[in-house]
């Protein structure tokens, strides 16, 4: 099937569809009510019912159902997660019964875990907390569900239709537009024309409401939105709405471009419509004239589109091909390549495959082009499908090159190594006839012999140097020559020309790249400088090797000398360092030590810092206030400086709070190193009165010692209702541990709680808790993992918010704060953790001196031990010890070997190792 917009996808399901009517966008009446036989479903639902229309009409398509005693209970409240097992059952959406719980607040054992995977999958419903948390059994209210239903049915606003709805300001701004678009459809008609937003949906009023929405019809408009030219034979056809399928007939273009095929592709699969609000069709074309200006036709009837034509790709026509090694092969191109293609411009226009002897084609994954300075070769390297061993026939771009590396006929030899690191086990490499890079193993099994000469007769010279070419060059402090040299079957040799080979210690800074303004041991990371860096040193932060590989570690250079393009602005000196003499821009040239390149540094020399601004200027904070005028949290502000960096000045900093009714307070705070923390319940103004002591919006303005402003902060103070909080969280510190690495395995478990998008401080929290009827607890999905208070749950008492619960072993557990009312519990927060056992299992146990066999003893008990277990090894850890890995000991007297059982924690594994008894000496 092809790709369906949201919107279209939506109502695939039959039940949306027959409940359909047939006008677009017309305003949909309310439902009569009173036409279906809700007693038919359920016993508890009168048919002179209110909404047994709905109710029932919703249980025929089997969008509802009741309980297990066969009732709908309609004036029950609604919670969040029945709400979402509706809306899978409304819009017919697939549900993974595995599915991973997509919020916090749930687990894989969460009966809404799969209801909820899939209507947030399907963005018909977001979570709440930075959509974090699902709250499956929180009750709903009506702004609520008119968000709910307004994301999940695509509705938009209506230009046709006025909205009256006379509660509207008693809404939260959030939800206002949603409502408003309810009203326009009819889904809500109240008697008295209001909302009533903050009351909670009972289970009638939800199914009248899904009903409704469920009956307004969107049709799909399939109008041509844009035309565009992809390529020289592809065009893309963007669409308003849905198209199903696509004809080529169906796209003509006048002047008259032939349209070969056309296919219905997803959006995200187009890179010029990656924002199509419908289908996006894909035409190929015939070859289209540049800047010709073409005119689309759909379906028999022009649209008004049009595109111009754009020029072909060039291409890379192959002349030639020549193998540089079995890696690698050099094209001559027809001609000169065009200037505007680069090495992976090329490599995109290169068709590359092997055809082996038996006709198969096999792609060949090329992994670098280089071109050369004439533009008229390039080289191609292939080094992931190394060819050495096979023949058949290369084809780039429908050009044929034979070849046959199955042969081995030795023609000639080149030494090729012309540097290697002053380490153990360098290899000195070759080439036979120009280009194969043969093994010594596949020469010898060929016939051949190998043997490689040296210009000197030291030591490092041995055996392996000889026949194998591995050279120990960590004994040696200057370069040498080398030749190799091939013998055949019949005494012919073939010798390389000698090659001097440099040492170089892979460690040695050959190349500063990068260098950097540091104060002590901090760098400086700015683009400018003012003249707070006077006395700054310039040192080595990166650089490359003799093999260009990068060191930014341990550089190692010392600054030699530094010279100013003008040092009037500033210069350096290598015992004062950075000198500032003014403002402006200046390049410093650095010369180090042994170091043949110099490296530039430029510096744009500033004014001095000023105190300027807050970084929070603009925003907007929310706090709580209780009954007694204490404002629960801080407002924060950072100071900044005219570059935008933190000012970190200890100034006094003035404080006006202003309000409605012309209400002013002024006060005075000071800055720590830069931030500046307003306590409202420490706040006073001139007349010694607290500034802020009831709810209201505010601005905060800051201001310098001078008087000049620095930003203004919006603040909101809400009235705290503490049995009236949004939800409780749970938070834990950390969110892993691990039993073998961690010494402590214990997680710090925080019940926190938000009221009004606010958090709340501890004695905020604790009193919400105290408000709650029932008993609080803290409980664990699975105490073998994590363990609280050594069970399973624990009592919370409202004045503790800490908590401490402990891994026991590996797994992941869901710590939940539940409130128990008689037979009913509710999950009020979550959080998972995760217990990692990164133990290492000992697999295997050799003895560390394989001469020496592991010294056993018997005690009185009859029980062995190992004496000195630093007598074993294994690859797995660096040190056997008897507490932690070994479980038990036997020793056999006959075979005079220990039998060693590691414990169960390490792997539980059997061993035997050489033993000797020695009970009689000790």
């Amino acid at each position: 099937m092809s790709y369906q917009p949201k919107s279209y996808r939506k109502f695939l399901a039959g039940s949306v569809s027959a409940a359909m009517v047939a006008t677009t966008f017309g305003a949909v009446n309310p439902v009569n009510v009173q036409t279906a036989d809700a007693a038919e479903a359920f016993p508890d639902v009168d048919n002179d019912y209110w909404a047994s229309g709905s109710i029932q009409r919703l249980a025929d398509q089997g969008v509802i159902s009741g309980y297990k005693d066969g009732t709908y209970r309609p004036g029950e409240e609604i919670n969040r997660g029945q709400v979402a097992a509706m809306l899978v059952a409304a819009f017919d959406l697939d549900v993974d019964e595995n599915a991973e719980p997509p919020f916090e607040d749930l687990n894989p054992e969460s009966y809404f875990t799969p209801y909820a995977a899939a209507v947030k999958e399907a963005d018909l419903i977001k979570g709440r907390e930075n959509n974090t948390q699902f709250a499956a059994g929180m009750d709903l209210s009506r702004e609520q569900m008119a968000t709910i239903l307004v994301r999940a049915f695509d509705l938009e606003a209506r230009d046709d239709v006025d909205a009256d709805v006379g509660d509207i300001d008693k809404a939260h701004e959030s939800h206002r537009s949603n409502i408003e678009i309810l009203a326009q459809y009819d889904i809500t008609n109240t008697a008295d024309g209001n909302f009533r937003p903050k009351e909670t949906v009972t289970r009638a009023q939800f199914a009248a409401f899904l009903d409704r929405a469920m009956q307004v019809d969107k049709e799909v408009d399939t109008s041509v939105s844009s035309v565009t030219a992809v390529d020289n034979t592809t065009v893309e056809v963007g669409f308003d709405g849905d198209v199903e399928a696509a004809v080529a007939e169906d796209f003509t273009f006048d002047p008259e471009l032939a349209v070969l095929d056309a296919e219905v592709i997803s959006p995200s699969d187009s890179e010029e419509n990656q924002d199509a609000e419908g289908s996006v069709v894909r035409l190929t074309t015939e070859e289209q004239t540049e800047d010709e200006e073409y005119t689309l036709s759909y379906q028999g009837e022009t649209t008004g589109q049009t595109f111009t034509g754009v020029a072909a790709e060039p291409a890379v026509v192959v002349e030639d091909i020549s193998a540089v090694s079995t890696t690698s092969f050099e094209i001559d191109v027809d001609g000169e390549l065009d200037e505007d293609l680069d090495e992976a411009a090329v490599e995109e226009l290169l068709d590359v495959a092997v055809v082996n002897g038996d006709d198969e084609e096999t792609a060949l994954d090329v992994t670098g082009v280089e071109i050369s300075e004439d533009r008229e070769t390039i080289t191609v390297e292939h080094a992931d499908d190394d060819l050495e061993g096979t023949a058949g026939t290369l084809v780039v771009n429908e050009f044929e090159y034979d070849f046959d590396y199955e042969s081995i006929e030795v023609d000639s030899v080149e030494a090729t190594t012309t540097s290697i690191r002053s380490e153990a086990d360098q290899q000195l490499e070759f080439t036979v006839n120009g280009f194969r890079n043969l093994s010594i193993d596949t020469l010898e099994e060929a016939g051949y012999e190998v043997e490689f000469l040296y210009s000197s007769e030291d030591d490092v010279f041995d055996e392996d140097a000889r026949e194998q070419g591995i050279i120990d060059a960590s004994e040696l402090e200057e370069s040498f020559s080398y030749a190799v040299e091939i013998t055949d079957e019949d005494g012919n040799t073939v010798t390389s020309e000698d090659v001097t080979v440099d040492v170089n210690d892979a460690g040695e800074v050959t190349e500063v790249t990068e260098v950097g303004l540091f104060d002590g041991e901090d760098r400086w990371e700015n683009d400018y400088v003012t003249s707070a860096n006077q006395g700054n040193e310039i040192q080595a932060v990166a650089g490359l090797n003799f093999f260009g590989e990068e060191i930014s570690e341990e550089i190692g250079v010392t600054v030699e000398s530094v010279t100013s393009s003008d040092a009037s602005i500033a210069y350096y000196d290598n015992e004062d360092g950075l000198q500032i003499n003014g403002e402006g821009e200046v390049t410093l040239t650095v010369q180090f030590e042994g170091i043949e390149e110099p490296v530039e540094l430029d510096l744009e020399v500033v004014a001095d810092q000023e105190l300027t601004s807050i970084e929070e200027d603009g925003t907007t904070e929310k706090f709580a206030i209780d009954s007694e005028g204490n404002v629960s949290g801080e407002l924060e502000a950072t100071l900044l400086d005219q570059y935008g960096e933190n000012w970190e000045g200890n100034d006094d900093i003035s404080v006006t709070v202003t309000g409605e009714n012309d209400f002013e307070e002024k006060a005075t705070i000071s800055a720590d190193a830069g931030n500046v923390s307003v306590d409202f319940d420490d706040l006073e103004g001139d007349d010694d009165s607290d500034i802020i002591d009831e709810p209201g919006e505010y601005s905060v303005s800051f201001e310098d010692d001078n008087g000049n402003a620095l930003g203004t902060v919006d603040v909101e103070f809400v009235e705290l209702q503490l049995d009236e909080v949004d939800n409780f969280t749970l938070s834990a510190d950390p969110e892993s541990v691990d039993l073998y690495e961690d010494e402590d395995t214990d997680f710090e478990v925080t019940i926190g709680a938000i009221f009004d998008e606010i958090d709340l401080e501890d004695g905020d929290v604790e009193e919400a808790l105290a408000a709650l009827e029932g008993d609080i607890q803290l409980s664990t999905s699975d105490e073998e993992v994590v363990s609280i208070d050594g069970g399973s749950e624990t009592e919370v008492d409202a004045e503790t918010l800490d908590f401490t619960v402990s891994g026991e072993s590996e797994g992941t557990a869901t710590i939940t704060l539940e409130q128990e009312e008689g037979d009913f519990t509710t999950a009020l927060a979550s959080v998972e953790v995760e217990v990692e056992n990164s133990t290492p299992q000992i697999t295997d146990l050799t003895l560390a001196d394989e001469e020496q066999p592991v010294e056993v003893t018997e005690d009185t008990n009859g029980e062995w031990s190992v004496v000195d277990p630093t007598q074993l090894a294994s690859s797995n850890v660096e040190e056997i010890n008897n507490e932690d890995m070994i479980a038990s000991v036997d020793f056999s007297a006959n075979d005079e070997a220990a039998i060693i059982t590691i414990t169960d924690e390490y792997g539980g594994e059997t061993f035997v190792v050489d033993a000797e008894d020695i009970t009689s000496s000790q």
